[in-house]
């Protein structure tokens, strides 16, 4: 769930990045925060951080989302329609978010969000289903490793990195 839940991001931030009028996900949440938040908030996150305080809001939508992806991930095996729901539900989130930037192109940040969730449901789907699937050798009874959650570290693993980068490579863009 965590990496699925990175890998919409990425896609998002890489999205913005590449294609004038899509609104990054993480400034666009962090925007939306904000302009919610209670009368002196800023004045403490501006104490404690300085002028770091934007850079901590991105980190903190950041960590809640990966935070709440990873519970997904744990969702996703009793609940699958829940999970997919809650995803489909950061995209939406995402997308209102983003139209409040007056650079934003609705229907680009539409298409984005729905790329997004693609990206996000289709990477939790895929390795749920490798977690979920049985070892090769589960029923031989001789003692060997276990291909399955090997496979699933390095291919999540992989994933991982793919989100960092592409997700990097976005926010770089994005200067």
């Amino acid at each position: 769930g965590l990496v699925a839940t990175g890998a919409a991001l990425a896609a998002g931030e890489l999205l913005a990045g590449l294609i004038a009028g899509i609104p990054s996900p993480i400034l666009s949440v962090g925007r939306l925060v904000v302009d919610l938040q209670p009368p002196g908030a800023k004045e403490v996150v501006v104490s404690i951080f300085g002028t770091a305080d934007k850079l901590a809001l991105e980190v903190a939508v950041l960590l809640v989302a990966l935070a709440i992806g990873a519970g997904l991930g744990v969702l996703v095996r009793a609940r699958a329609g829940i999970a997919y729901a809650v995803l489909g539900g950061f995209a939406v989130l995402g997308v209102i978010a983003g139209l409040r930037d007056p650079d934003a192109q609705p229907t680009l940040a539409a298409l984005a969000g729905f790329a997004e969730l693609a990206v996000g449901a289709t990477a939790l789907d895929r390795l749920i289903r490798l977690a979920s699937s049985p070892s090769p050798d589960a029923g031989a009874g001789a003692i060997a490793p276990d291909w399955s959650r090997r496979t699933l570290l390095l291919r999540g693993g992989a994933v991982a990195f793919a989100s960092v980068a592409a997700g990097a490579i976005g926010r770089t863009l994005l200067v």
